[in-house]
Parts: C-alpha cells; structure tokens; sequence
C-alpha cells in the first residue's frame, strides 16, 4: 500500500470509528458504496467515477428536495451520502430494501433518462434520500467533525488519486 493510501485510509477509519460507528470500516474501491452486511464505506478513487458534473447533480437533486448544505467537496459528498445509508439502513425490512434495489435497477435500465436523470431519480428512491437527508443533517448540525473530514480530504485526496491511478 502506497504512502498517500495508507495515511488517508488510517485517517479516514478514525474520523467513521469516533463519528459513525466503532464497526465501521472505510476502504477505497473504483466505486463508491455502502456494504450493509460488513458495515463498509467504499470511497472511490477511479478518475471515471469522480466527475465533477455529478457533484453539480447531487447538489441541485438536494436543493430541489430542499436540503441544503455548504459548498462541500464532491468526494466528501459521496462519503457523506455511503455514511448516511450506513446510518439510516437499519430501519428498513429486507423486503424494502429489495424494493428500492429493483427500483434503482429498473432507472439505471430505462433508456428514456439521460445521464443526469437517471442520476437524479436515483437519489430519491426513498433508501437513497434518506440517506441524503442523514447526510445534510449530520453535515449541518456536526461543525466539528465535518471540519476534520474536510482537512482528511483536502490534505490527502490529490496526493492519494496521483498515486491509485495516477489521474
């Protein structure tokens, strides 16, 4: 493991451990995603996966929801939003996580969306906005610990992009 990842993976695993849950474990991934089953927050470090247009997308899906938040970086976005279902997951049945599965399958399939929209209707399938909505109010009402994830992001995010793949 190179110097960058492993010093942004440690800082990351401290900052979930103290402000999430003490079983939460953060890897990096060519995805970003939330594992239920092993409580894992996936960040992605693929170049492709990154693009600045989505983070221009999440920002006007939440303004249209009416939750609004500060101008935060796009990967801290992301993690924000894995974190939120690692929070919010639980109160859901089996059979509604199910449910919201087959429906984000059936928008990523339908060819009448753009891009964007398919984005867009992702995040409001009712798993992922209540993600979302955890992820506002956590970032909202939690000043100090999103001023700690910032600088883990700020400070090791280049230098840990530059040396996964070289971006």
């Amino acid at each position: 493991m190179g110097a960058a990842r492993e010093i942004f993976t440690n800082k990351i695993n401290d900052w979930a451990q103290m402000y999430l849950n003490e079983n939460i474990y953060v890897i990096l991934d060519k995805t970003f995603y939330y594992n239920y089953g092993l409580e894992t927050i996936a960040i992605a470090t693929d170049c492709n996966e990154i693009p600045e247009q989505i983070s221009d997308w999440f920002n006007e899906t939440l303004n249209e929801l009416g939750l609004m938040w500060e101008d935060l970086p796009w990967p801290l976005l992301a993690f924000l939003h894995e974190a939120g279902h690692s929070q919010t997951l639980n109160k859901y049945s089996n059979e509604e996580l199910q449910r919201h599965y087959y429906e984000k399958l059936f928008i990523s399939w339908d060819s009448r969306y753009t891009r964007k929209e398919k984005q867009m209707t992702y995040w409001r399938v009712e798993d992922e906005l209540a993600a979302n909505t955890w992820a506002v109010n956590f970032a909202n009402t939690n000043t100090k610990a999103i001023e700690e994830l910032t600088i883990i992001f700020m400070t090791y995010w280049n230098d840990l992009i530059e040396e996964v793949y070289k971006c």
